[in-house]
């Protein structure tokens, strides 16, 4: 079986964000651990596990 990762894409529709709201997220380190990275020398993309995200989303602050 193929493992699947979710991309920043996929996270903003998951959760109801913009793709830039969750890079933002990202690169403040607000977002878990990616589980893989593709590319050895040039960072092509991460991908986070969905239980991974959805624990996130639980906690993660919301504006009122």
């Amino acid at each position: 079986m193929t493992a699947r990762y979710m991309s920043i894409k996929d996270i903003a529709e998951h959760v109801g964000l913009t793709v830039n709201a969750v890079k933002a997220h990202h690169l403040r380190g607000n977002l878990p651990e990616p589980a893989v990275q593709i590319g050895l020398t040039q960072s092509l993309g991460f991908g986070w596990s969905v239980e991974a995200i959805d624990a996130w989303d639980a906690v993660r602050p919301r504006r009122s």
